[in-house]
Parts: C-alpha cells; sequence; structure tokens
C-alpha cells in the first residue's frame, strides 16, 4: 500500500501540473498561428516571437513566463524536426 503525497509534496505536483496546461495552451496557439501562416518549418525565432505573444495573451507572467515559453518552444522545435540531433 502506498503512502499518500505529503502536504508539501502536492503543491509542487499541483505546479508543475499548471505549468504543463500552459505548455500544452501554448503549443496548441502556436499550430494554429503557424498552420494559418502555412508556415512547415519556421525559424526559432519565429517559434519565439509567437509563444512570447501567446504567453501574452494567456497572461502568463513571472518567474515562470520564461521558463514556460522556452519549453514550449522546444517542444515545437523537436515536433517539427527544426534542431539538430
Amino acid at each position: 500500500m502506498s503512502k499518500p503525497p505529503k502536504a508539501a509534496e502536492q503543491p509542487k505536483n499541483e505546479a508543475k501540473s499548471e505549468q504543463a496546461k500552459r505548455i500544452e495552451a501554448l503549443i496548441a496557439i502556436a499550430d494554429v498561428v503557424l498552420e494559418y501562416q502555412d508556415n512547415a518549418k519556421p525559424s526559432l525565432g519565429e517559434l519565439a516571437r509567437i509563444t512570447n505573444r501567446a504567453s501574452g495573451l494567456l497572461r502568463i507572467k513571472g518567474d515562470e513566463r520564461m521558463a514556460i515559453e522556452n519549453a514550449a518552444t522546444l517542444e515545437i522545435a523537436k515536433a517539427r524536426s527544426l534542431l539538430l540531433s
């Protein structure tokens, strides 16, 4: 039988879950924008610009904004094979 998570661990997990939701939202917005622009191979700069604007629309503020934008940009770049292996 596993122990329930400690009270101190629960906010961390909720914060990561919230951050994951925000990353997914940024990725979804970026996919829509890139599809509208008919841009299959954007540059990393274009991805960064799109995720930056999307994070503003989602009103992501504070210290986590840059981390969320970077994570979303990296995920999109991986999905579109924009990074060298």
